[in-house]
């Protein structure tokens, strides 16, 4: 339902429910004077009016719709571009328009870091398999402003825009020497992107104690010893890590000009779940083995927090998710860290990719959240939270996602059968 008024004086929408005698006035103040782009209006049923200067001159206009609940909100207050991952596609949402499909996704094939480009014209996710057995992972690339979707072999591969540019590791076994593969529609393979100061990686570390970190971390066939941590690309800066001379991983965060600064020394490996949260801090999962002598054992699971100034705190995991697998990170209203975990699978076959966050249903997940110095079981069904200004969503237990502004008392359901979701930072 959509009509045009003039920009003249505030005007008044008269709302009637159908047969029913029962009438709501709102009031929409209407500048003349300022360019007012646009305002829409939204009825809680779901249906969408909006108001652009100039095509009618009545400043009355009557409405016939089937809920008498109505509000309106200035263009700046509309929900801002929402990506999230069903079992079936990626679609995304804005404002008061319905869910679009970006693509489909490949049976048997669940998606995860899901992230936007800093623009908001770009899209990128990965997928794995959401059976054991299965293998196949891929690094996709959606380009929103004209459709086009690219993909690519990288099972495993972490991704992260830097700047515009989607980059992962090398799924090679190149070393760090070969730097990030750099994906771009139109081209059937990944190009190499290097760092702007890869010097800096190993100041203070010898050619020695550099040649031994890769034997203890990659045994004799040798392997990239260099990893992109995903899903951070929001917070302006992406984080990387090179493993160190402890057998620990030093951290770096990378801005979009590739440029590298130091950030902290923690026990990441590459499938950490990292996520940026408030006041520049940083959650992440990590596997501690003990030092070098443990590598290669059984790590137990690792929840650290950074600040933006690098300084890293650590709280014990309860004994019985030390083997457990972070799925989701994320932080309340109240910045309190969470962490969604699931039991670790091993289905005996070295070849397949074993996925304990897709390949087992999210009944078997359990939320730990942080209260002091420890990390405690809650009953919260949340599976992630993320904000984007006055904005929240939510994905639930079971695959529920909803968005919501308190500021604005708004609040809707998304959609169903949801993997994961992410905001744009950018306009679409």
């Amino acid at each position: 339902m959509r009509f045009g008024l003039e920009a003249s004086d505030p005007i008044e929408v008269f709302v009637t429910e159908f047969n029913l005698d029962a009438a709501l006035a709102v009031e929409a103040g209407i500048d003349p004077e300022k360019h007012q782009g646009k305002v829409e209006g939204f009825l809680e049923g779901g249906a969408a009016v909006d108001f652009k200067p100039g095509e009618f001159k009545a400043r009355q206009i009557g409405l016939t719709i089937t809920s008498p609940k109505y509000t309106i909100w200035e263009s700046d207050e509309l929900m801002p571009a929402l990506a999230f991952a069903t079992d079936s596609a990626i679609m995304v949402k804005s404002g008061t328009g319905g869910p679009e499909t970006v693509t489909a996704l490949p049976a048997g094939m669940a998606a995860s870091q899901l992230t936007w480009a800093p623009d908001g014209k770009q899209l990128a996710w990965t997928t794995a398999a959401t059976e054991l057995g299965q293998s196949g992972g891929l690094v996709y690339l959606a380009d929103l402003t004209t459709g086009n979707v690219g993909s690519w072999e990288c099972g495993g591969c972490q991704i992260s825009f830097i700047g515009n540019k989607l980059l992962s590791e090398w799924n090679t076994l190149d070393g760090e020497d070969a730097g990030f593969a750099w994906y771009r529609l139109g081209e059937t393979e990944p190009s190499t992107m290097h760092l702007e100061n890869p010097e800096i990686l190993h100041q203070g570390q010898t050619d020695e104690e550099a040649l031994e970190v890769a034997r203890n971390y990659c045994g004799t066939g040798g392997c990239s010893t260099m990893d992109l941590y995903g899903g951070a690309a929001n917070s302006g800066d992406s984080l990387m890590g090179i493993r160190w001379n402890d057998c620990r991983t030093k951290v770096f965060r990378v801005n979009s000009r590739l440029q590298v600064s130091a950030l902290t020394v923690a026990n990441l490996g590459y499938d950490s779940v990292v996520e940026p949260g408030p006041d520049g801090r940083w959650l992440m999962s990590a596997w501690n083995s003990g030092g070098c002598e443990g590598v290669g054992e059984q790590a137990q699971l690792e929840l650290a927090e950074v600040t933006k100034n690098g300084q890293l705190s650590t709280a014990p995991v309860p004994s019985g998710y030390q083997s457990w697998e972070a799925c989701y990170l994320w932080y309340d209203e109240k910045k309190t860290p969470h962490a969604v975990v699931a039991p670790a699978i091993d289905d005996g076959d070295i070849w397949a990719d074993e996925e304990p966050c897709v390949q087992q249903p999210p009944r078997k997940f359990r939320t730990l959240m942080k209260q002091g110095n420890s990390w405690k079981e809650t009953s919260d069904s949340v599976l992630l939270r993320r904000t984007r200004g006055d904005w929240s969503a939510e994905l639930h237990a079971g695959g529920r996602l909803t968005a919501e502004n308190p500021k604005q008392e708004q609040r809707m359901h998304i959609s169903e059968r949801v993997r994961t979701f992410a905001w744009s930072q950018g306009a679409k």
